[in-house]
């Protein structure tokens, strides 16, 4: 009885157990093991250039699953996962320098992905294998005229993401106050420019989240794009014309504080959708609205804290404040929630820390804090490996 008591407990223990990745400017992407209160690092990485920025996981196949790391001095590189979740580097080729962000596109022999580069204003494309190879297809750069702000000293472009039709990619771009769309060419996955969203002046468009209230035919679909210099997310309702492209309508600016309200040095970065589809969730750096217990029962040093906001979408495209919860450090520049969306991790840049919360999956509602990691240098992203 003993031993199966033992045997049962383990086997709880292991079932709780998740990881997770974690980029950093200190030039790692750091394998997270998280279990109880506890977020301890079991691996280390150097294979993503100098400055990782951006991780995708994609699994072509369960048994050789891949990770996509962006990094911001100028490269994309692939690391294939091994079971312990350690990293292994397979391809890396170089990028418009300033890579931010990535997003796969097209499918079989053509399957491709794209990079967005802020600091090197453009978009670079490979085709990509099922095993993480990749080959270099465009490059990409702008000289739009750039807005007012200090920040808008040329095209910045800041993320890249598909449409719901898987047609079209879009790409914020900060610097123009445009948001940039791409349709490609199946047979080749080349990319061919649309008709831009126009933001508005000194705005700064830097990410954004398709979202639908049902997956049926037919269904309204929209956008909510987060602008980081005017603080506030616009959703625009979404259509595609007969005569090609696609066309957007603004519906509604809403801050990210309550009240319609924008903190002083308030600094919008991430935005996501949670996974059950029900709630809209959004990162505020630079606003530091909290003072949290130290993590460390031995420390009466509060932790100053950001902030993440929660809303609930109406199927008319508009969004309804309904929670700001704290981030858990300084400069939240992302967050994931995991597949059961009862857990969100944040990437707390400026606090050189991962966070993560218990999230209410009923309610959309952050709650206690779960576990935090030591120092890990300027943390840039993290997302869950699952």
């Amino acid at each position: 009885m003993a031993i199966n008591s033992l045997l049962l407990a383990a086997l709880a223990s292991s079932a709780s157990a998740a990881t997770l990745f974690a980029a950093s400017y200190a030039g790692t992407v750091t394998t997270l093991d998280l279990r109880d209160s506890s977020l301890e690092p079991i691996s280390v990485s150097k294979d993503c250039g100098y400055a990782p920025s951006w991780l995708t996981k994609e699994s072509p196949n369960f048994q050789r699953p891949v990770l996509y790391c962006v990094d911001e001095d100028k490269s994309l590189n692939t690391l294939s996962i091994a079971r312990d979740g350690s990293l292994k580097k397979i391809d890396s080729r170089l990028t418009v320098p300033g890579a931010v962000s990535s997003q796969f596109y097209n499918s079989g022999t053509k399957s491709a992905v794209a990079v967005a580069s802020y600091g090197g204003s453009g978009i670079t494309t490979f085709l990509r294998t099922v095993d993480g190879k990749l080959t270099p297809l465009q490059n990409i750069t702008f000289e739009t005229a750039p807005g007012p702000r200090p920040e808008q000293d040329k095209s910045h472009v800041h993320q890249a993401i598909i449409d719901p039709s898987k047609k079209f990619l879009l790409f914020p771009d900060l610097g123009a106050d445009l948001v940039r769309i791409y349709s490609f060419d199946k047979a080749t996955s080349l990319l061919k420019e649309e008709s831009p969203i126009k933001s508005d002046l000194a705005s700064g468009p830097r990410h954004a989240v398709f979202w639908s209230p049902s997956t049926r035919a037919g269904a309204p679909l929209y956008l909510f794009v987060i602008h980081e210099l005017a603080n506030f997310i616009r959703s625009y309702s979404v259509s595609y014309p007969a005569a090609g492209g696609m066309a957007f309508t603004k519906i509604q600016d809403i801050t990210l504080f309550p009240g319609n309200t924008i903190a002083e040095g308030a600094r919008a970065a991430e935005i996501l959708v949670s996974p059950d589809n029900r709630f809209i969730l959004a990162s505020n750096r630079n606003s530091t609205l909290y003072n949290l217990p130290n993590p460390d029962s031995k420390n009466s040093t509060t932790i100053p804290s950001d902030s993440i906001t929660s809303f609930k979408p109406s199927a008319d495209g508009k969004l309804a404040f309904l929670q700001i919860a704290p981030s858990g450090g300084k400069f939240p520049r992302h967050f994931s929630l995991n597949k059961a969306g009862d857990k969100v991790a944040v990437a707390n840049q400026n606090s050189e820390q991962v966070t993560v919360w218990k999230r209410d999956v009923r309610s959309g509602r952050l709650g206690d804090r779960v576990a935090v990691t030591g120092p890990m240098g300027l943390v840039t992203m993290v997302i869950w490996n699952e």
